[in-house]
């Protein structure tokens, strides 16, 4: 069930994400009958532009509004005839021509006039005044204040060559130092701290902290939880996932995956109601995931029917990308949690829930594969 736009009080305003399917998933859950407004924060090479473009194939109903993009339209409109412009060129025109004010005209218009579930402000939005005009809706507001250090960010703005040229990077460091995080006292409904530091980003595993002074067993109690409702977000991802993918192979893939999920829920709520109820865990217990595995690797692209258009493709590698993420991160999980129980037998059950989410990881990059080589002969590259 969704979380209305009434009853955010309700529910925690501040979450902490290291993957992009776990943003995908909040947002997803969000019942705001009014629409939402995302607000990214963060210094050029943040990455918010790659954000806004994996939401819009995530969820599809997402309009982003670029002001680079507004600029770079009004520059070719006055200049047609030119194909090929950079950054830097684009705005000393704008400079010279007065239009940075019109550029933020359109945007606010743009948003104002928005009738899209999702809309994305794409710009850096890192002090409270710059960010007010945008908060002044009814919709939903989100925030993504991203983290990074500031070695990386650098690394990530030496990559974007074409803005790399233009902009110092001493004005990068500037932007990031002088980025005010948000708060709920300026209007937003949910923050959302996304932790993108590709060397130093805590993985999934680490989100669950053990208590200090809690037994072995209420500890195995708390991790066995945690894990229940990761599988859940993971089913539920795999079943909305299923319809809007084009492929019927990727359909029938995400649908087994689906089932898993559920079964490896049943699965952990079994081995927490024994230790609930002092019987201990129960290494013998053995799911059918392996065999399942198997059998599914020899024949996943039997009966895929007619091929849809490469555009509508373009989905099926997000969702396919993501689940990858999503089943490396329990994988991660389960090994960690196995390596921090003292109980053989809870270390034998978490051990093999990892080698279950590692089957899961072979069968999606192995349809990850397929989607690729699929691709590239229909763009008539084959043989590779």
């Amino acid at each position: 069930m969704g979380v209305k736009h009434d009853e955010v009080t309700r529910v925690e305003r501040k979450v902490v994400c290291t993957k992009f399917w776990q943003i995908v998933e909040i947002l997803k859950s969000l019942d705001a009958h009014e629409g939402v407004c995302i607000i990214p924060i963060g210094a050029q090479g943040s990455g918010k532009s790659t954000l806004g473009r994996r939401l819009k194939v995530a969820l599809g109903d997402v309009d982003v509004i670029s002001p680079d993009a507004i600029r770079m339209r009004l520059y070719k409109k006055a200049h047609p005839e030119e194909e090929r412009v950079d950054y830097g060129k684009v705005w000393n025109w704008l400079t010279e021509t007065n239009k940075h004010e019109l550029v933020r005209k359109i945007a606010k218009e743009r948003f104002a006039k928005n009738v899209a579930r999702f809309v994305y402000i794409d710009q850096m939005n890192l002090t409270r005044r710059g960010r007010r005009p945008f908060l002044l809706t009814d919709r939903l507001k989100v925030a993504i204040y991203f983290h990074l250090d500031e070695e990386t960010l650098l690394e990530r703005h030496r990559r974007r060559s074409d803005k790399a040229a233009h902009i110092p990077e001493a004005a990068v460091l500037v932007n990031h130092r002088k980025a005010e995080e948000p708060t709920e006292e300026e209007g937003f409904d949910l923050i959302i701290n996304y932790y993108v530091d590709e060397h130093k980003r805590p993985h999934l595993s680490k989100c669950y902290t053990v208590k200090k002074g809690v037994s072995g067993v209420q500890r195995s109690i708390e991790i066995l939880e945690f894990a229940m409702k990761m599988e859940l977000e993971a089913r539920d991802f795999y079943r909305e996932s299923g319809d809007r993918v084009a492929r019927d192979d990727v359909k029938r893939l995400l649908s087994r995956l689906a089932k898993w999920e559920e079964s490896h829920h049943r699965f952990l709520k079994e081995q927490r109601d024994r230790l609930k109820s002092g019987a201990g865990w129960d290494a013998s217990a053995i799911l059918l995931d392996v065999s399942e595995a198997r059998d599914i690797l020899e024949r996943p692209w039997k009966g895929r029917g007619v091929e849809p258009p490469l555009s509508e493709e373009a989905s099926d590698f997000s969702v396919i990308r993501m689940a990858l993420g999503m089943e490396t991160d329990f994988r991660n999980f389960y090994l960690k949690a196995a390596a921090n129980t003292d109980d053989p037998d809870g270390k034998a059950v978490l051990a093999k829930l990892a080698d279950w989410e590692g089957e899961h990881q072979k069968i999606i990059d192995e349809q990850y594969r397929q989607l690729h080589q699929d691709f590239m002969a229909q763009m008539g590259f084959a043989p590779f």
